[in-house]
């Protein structure tokens, strides 16, 4: 079961998100955030495995907060400004979410975010089972 935070300074926003998750599956939201502090204290004790998170909130924005996450964490931004785009993919986010959206946008989104927490994971996995390896032929 995959953990999810949705972080927006806007209720209605997360709301809107939590709504569209609830269509889904294999899923459970752990956490709402409204503030930077909020998800940077989330994040330490439940480690989410995806964050939806607003570029726009009280604290820092998103892009900084985003640069101070695990790398292991899938951050899909959700935004009603297109000109953090480029600083978002340049932090590795899955996806660039643009407010408001359509849900099938967020339902694609929501695959890609789940594939590529996927493939983080089997790439771990890759990496472990060669360092055993590498160990047992010293």
């Amino acid at each position: 079961m995959l953990k999810v935070l949705v972080a927006d300074d806007e209720r209605i926003a997360r709301e809107i998100i939590v709504l569209l998750l609830n269509e889904q599956a294999g899923y459970k939201v752990i956490q709402q955030a409204s503030d930077a502090q909020d998800v940077l204290y989330k994040v330490a004790n439940d480690q989410p495995d995806i964050i939806f998170l607003d570029i726009q909130m009280p604290g820092m924005t998103g892009i900084e907060l985003a640069a101070q996450l695990p790398a292991n964490i899938v951050v899909v931004f959700v935004t009603a400004y297109d000109e953090y785009a480029v600083q978002a993919f340049q932090l590795n986010a899955v996806d660039y979410l643009l407010k408001p959206f359509e849900d099938q946008q967020f339902v694609d989104v929501w695959q890609r975010a789940k594939q590529r927490l996927q493939n983080n994971k089997q790439s771990n996995h890759q990496g472990i089972s060669q360092a055993v390896a590498a160990l047992q032929n010293q």
